[in-house]
């Protein structure tokens, strides 16, 4: 049975930044499509959380995990065809509402699926190749009218209803309890941290190279990109509330899935497919600062307008994507609309142009993605053997940056952007994409000096996030059965002090093995602490963990060196299918978080009474624990 759509149109408006954080601020797989900066191309925005779906595609594997809230599987198959599949299988045509993305695939498309499109990779993203959530279930909104839209793809208009009204009650009590709009706390720290992966002096060395290739005719414009990398303990959204601030734009959008998260603020569009096969692309090629008075902020505009250099980029992709177009629009109907329009941003204007095109009958949304994927503003001209250059080059993956995010919807409608301007963040990890055209008159100073300017706002925003991440309280047993066990025991907490704070520890116990009567006694101890890290980022921690300390080298219940078990996190119960995590017997309690009453009240009393001070110098002592 196909879901039908219902949706319910609200009387009062909202401001989107609020309602994200009262309804999905704590949500670990959410999405926000944000038109933070309205234009008349995108009036809309979208966010919602709980997706039905997860698919998760790893190039080099050729495999997409599809999580579920029952199950997770694995399937062999390229991302594009599989979305196809999905697309075609729930299709449905509906002109009731004013905006275009009905409930569909809200996800991104990584850079080195350009793998799949006809061009060679040999380096792996550091991200999934391609994340994708099946949503049913969402807010629209509406900045033209300032209207809002619950959204629901369901069985039944009862089953819509219910959210409806769970939603609406959210949203009252919202309203009710905050009067305004509480600004993001900001503070300069001007921390000097960032690490670039291609020294100054190597970008310039490789724009020079990159104009030998041009000088032999190999290309005619390559994007030479760079990327900047930072260590910030600093909560995603709390980050991507000040760089909407910084740095609006027309195709922002905030994507999390568990500790991976995408803050972009890009301004370019990629691809919008609309229900009558209407497609158009916005190239940005050229690029110049904002003055810092009207008067200098009107020369700096004239310059970027006049300039022969910029216009030649703008022009070269121009002519690339109208060959792209070419490939599936109707003969003919591929026109440039807008040639070299300057769109002003927050830091930078910028040179765009539209070129509009008709798909064929035959032509669906994924066949046209594949056909213009990657964005030829982030390659250059011509498309295959320019990225072959800027492989060679670049020597590392683009990752998420320079791929493209947005919906893929129900009524075969699409809008994606360029992933530029953006921050992906991971486990505290902070990574930003920049670049820019490389031509024969391209002067390799000022080209480095775009780079920093394109990133300039992305970086002020990082170091203005101020946050204090809650705290949450764990509990972790430790347990090792080989070798020197207190000294595994010792190594183990020194290595979990990374993320835990305020340290407690039980005393030392010895208890039997629980699979194999021959094995050594294990020792023990349970330890309680503070962390910052959600669920997830805390599983994957003590996973590599113990991986570093030696479990791994040992089969399952049987030897090992050192045994982490995540016991309790606060007064939560996750299970284990929440955190996608292997768990094949529930009495090895292997990485399931438990409530506290369901562990043995022998093994964790008396607890806590020691510090971790003292624990070393229990582990220190020689000789056989008496606390068995």
């Amino acid at each position: 049975m196909h879901n039908k759509l219902f949706y319910k149109k609200l009387t009062e408006w909202s401001d989107p930044e609020l309602v994200f954080d009262t309804l999905f601020k704590e949500e670990t797989d959410s999405f926000w499509l944000d038109s933070s900066l309205t234009n008349n191309d995108n009036r809309f925005s979208y966010m919602g959380a709980e997706p039905q779906e997860i698919y998760s595609y790893m190039l080099k594997q050729s495999s997409i995990t599809i999580q579920t809230n029952k199950r997770t599987k694995l399937v062999t198959q390229d991302i594009f065809h599989f979305l196809e599949t999905k697309l075609k299988k729930h299709t449905i045509i509906s002109d009731k509402l004013p905006f275009p993305f009905i409930g569909g695939l809200v996800g991104y498309f990584g850079y080195e699926l350009k793998e799949l499109t006809g061009a060679k990779t040999q380096f792996q993203s550091l991200y999934p190749d391609s994340l994708w959530f099946l949503i049913n279930k969402f807010i629209a909104f509406d900045h033209k009218e300032e209207h809002m839209y619950l959204v629901c793809l369901a069985k039944d208009k009862h089953e819509a209803d219910v959210w409806f009204e769970v939603i609406e009650k959210k949203l009252i009590s919202m309203r009710k309890n905050h009067n305004s709009h509480d600004a993001v706390s900001k503070k300069f720290a001007k921390n000097q941290d960032f690490i670039f992966a291609r020294s100054r002096q190597q970008y310039l060395n490789d724009i020079e190279t990159c104009k030998e290739y041009l000088r032999r005719g190999e290309s005619y414009q390559i994007c030479l990109t760079n990327t900047i990398t930072a260590k910030r303990n600093t909560d995603p959204l709390t980050l991507y509330k000040i760089l909407r601030n910084e740095n609006p734009a027309p195709y922002a959008a905030y994507f999390r899935h568990n500790d991976l998260a995408v803050l972009c603020s890009s301004p370019e569009q990629f691809l919008t497919i609309d229900q009558n096969k209407n497609v158009r692309t916005k190239p940005i090629k050229g690029t110049i600062r904002r003055g810092h008075s009207i008067a200098e902020d009107k020369k700096l505009k004239q310059q970027l307008k006049n300039s022969k250099k910029d216009w030649s980029e703008n022009a070269m992709i121009i002519d690339l994507l109208r060959n792209d177009l070419g490939k599936v629009c109707k003969f003919g109907s591929v026109k440039l609309t807008k040639r070299m329009a300057i769109e002003s941003y927050q830091t930078v204007h910028q040179l765009v142009s539209t070129i509009e095109g008709k798909l064929r009958d035959e032509v669906s949304v994924i066949d046209c993605i594949n056909a213009c994927f990657p964005g030829g503003s982030m390659t250059g001209a011509p498309k295959l053997r320019t990225m072959e250059i800027l492989e060679s080059l670049e020597k590392k993956a683009r990752g998420i940056y320079a791929g493209s995010l947005g919906f893929l919807s129900f009524n075969q409608t699409a809008a994606l952007n360029i992933i530029i301007r953006t921050i992906i963040t991971k486990n505290n990890e902070l990574s930003i994409g920049t670049g820019g055209a490389i031509l024969m008159d391209s002067v390799p100073q000022l080209e480095f000096d775009e780079t920093l300017l394109k990133a300039k706002a992305l970086l002020e925003s990082i170091d203005k996030a101020v946050y204090t991440t809650p705290m949450h309280t764990v509990f972790l047993a430790l347990g090792s059965n080989v070798g020197n066990k207190k000294h595994n025991i010792k190594q183990a907490v020194v290595a979990l002090e990374k993320h835990l704070h305020e340290i407690k520890s039980a005393k030392l116990y010895e208890t039997k093995p629980m699979y194999h009567e021959d094995q050594d006694l294990f020792i023990n101890t349970v330890i309680k602490g503070q962390t910052q890290l959600l669920p997830q980022q805390l599983f994957a921690f003590v996973k590599n963990a113990e991986r570093e300390l030696g479990r791994q080298e040992r089969f399952l219940n049987g030897p090992r060196e050192i045994d982490i078990d995540i016991l309790f996190y606060d007064q939560l119960v996750y299970e284990s299918v929440n955190l996608i995590i292997p768990h094949p017997r529930i009495s090895e309690r292997e990485f399931v978080l438990k409530p506290f009453t369901d562990i043995d009240p022998e093994f964790v009393h008396p607890i806590f009474q020691k510090t971790i001070k003292e624990l070393y110098i229990d582990l220190s002592k020689q000789g056989k624990d008496s606390n068995s």
